[in-house]
């Protein structure tokens, strides 16, 4: 469930299905291996397996902002700089007050 999730939020999130369907890619091959190991009771295997999926969610969780920024900047956006307030209507009525810009 959780490397659909990864995939639908990188795929339809942020257009970025060559990376979801990677990532996809390693956990099927992982828990296939998984159920292999676990079939013949091999719980050392199992173990491992369990400790590659891991690593690659954290993996996808440590690169994922880095993917999107990437992504972003390939797009033709570039980060301008951050604005506090306590909602999203309130960030978008300070940016215009303070650039007339946007």
């Amino acid at each position: 469930m959780a490397s659909f999730l990864i995939l639908l939020d990188l795929g339809h999130g942020e257009k970025m299905w060559g990376i979801g369907f990677v990532l996809l890619g390693l956990l099927v091959v992982f828990v296939s291996m998984e159920d292999f190991f676990y079939y013949y009771a091999n719980m050392g295997g199992v173990y491992f397996m369990w400790a590659m999926q891991l690593a690659v969610f954290l993996f996808a969780g440590a690169k994922g902002n880095d993917w999107r920024r990437g992504y972003l900047r390939k797009r033709g956006f570039q980060y301008i700089g951050s604005v506090e307030a306590t909602n999203q209507d309130a960030a978008i009525i300070s940016v215009k007050q303070t650039d007339s810009t946007v």
